[in-house]
């Protein structure tokens, strides 16, 4: 099991989870009808920056005919200027066309049920291990505590060995619990499934959600800064966990690979010929 990938995923869902539910369950009926402030009508500054020159867009309001337009622009003498309208519509339509093939699922979810059981048996093996050398070394104890009740041992030499079977024992008891404290699959497990439905229902979650939720999904599904051109979103890197399992559904697919002409999509993932095995392998290092 990739450790650092376990951590990172729980700490997202649990992150996520905590917004979502102060979201859906803790807000005071009075917010439901107030509002929005200028800041939560822009949730992707500081995410998107210009195209021409590489600079972070900031956002402003002007008043027109119509009401009031709200805009990402550029600065010090770059014209590039996006209307939220347009970027937001774009993320809404990628959001709601995420979906999880049932293949990746069912695969995704078998590899890691397999997972679960093989660390279980070796982890059987393991508690065997240490409790023949626990047993083994109390046994030591014991015999080294009849010499000396017998006197065939001085007690400087008592002590030294008893410190050392003592200590043996602590360090055992050390490793055991380390290995206790390492991936819990079953919380994993949880966490996985509940992100499933998350996916499934990311554009419900983006729209209902405040400034921090949405800015939270945001940068969970892009680690690095994109650009808008051509009433596209363009970025150099997507986060592993949404391009592995979200490849080959059609909001991915709208997402444009950086200075390449080409849509970020795998060739390799799941196909009608079946599953390769490099996407199977990219997939295990999820795990």
């Amino acid at each position: 099991m990739n450790g650092h990938f376990y951590k990172i995923w729980v700490r997202q869902t649990n992150n996520l989870r905590k917004v979502l539910s102060a979201m859906l369950f803790n807000i005071h009926p009075a917010f439901l009808f107030s509002f929005p402030t200028s800041i939560e009508k822009y949730p992707l500054r500081g995410y998107i920056e210009c195209d021409k020159c590489g600079r972070n867009l900031t956002a402003s309001s002007a008043k027109g005919n119509g009401g009031m337009y709200y805009y990402y622009h550029c600065s010090d003498g770059c014209k590039n200027i996006i209307s939220t309208k347009i970027v937001h519509g774009e993320i809404h339509k990628i959001f709601s066309g995420l979906s999880i093939k049932s293949e990746v699922k069912n695969l995704y979810s078998a590899m890691l049920e397999e997972q679960l059981k093989e660390d279980s048996k070796q982890e059987r093996t393991n508690r065997i291990k240490v409790k023949k050398q626990v047993d083994s070394l109390q046994l030591k104890i014991q015999k080294t505590q009849d010499l000396f009740i017998n006197g065939e041992l001085s007690k400087g030499d008592y002590n030294q060995i008893i410190f050392r079977f003592k200590s043996e024992l602590a360090e055992l008891n050390s490793e055991e619990n380390d290995k206790v404290s390492a991936v819990d699959y079953k919380e994993l497990a949880s966490h996985i499934d509940w992100g499933f439905g998350f996916v499934k229902n990311l554009s419900n979650y983006y729209e209902s959600a405040d400034i921090e939720g949405k800015r939270l999904i945001i940068g969970l599904m892009f680690p690095q800064k994109f650009t808008f051109k051509n009433k596209q979103l363009q970025t150099s890197e997507i986060d592993k966990t949404f391009q592995l399992l979200c490849n080959s559904s059609k909001g991915f697919k709208r997402i444009k690979k950086r200075d390449n002409s080409k849509n970020l999509e795998l060739s390799r993932l799941v196909t009608s010929g079946g599953t390769g095995s490099n996407f199977l392998e990219d997939l295990k290092s999820l795990i």
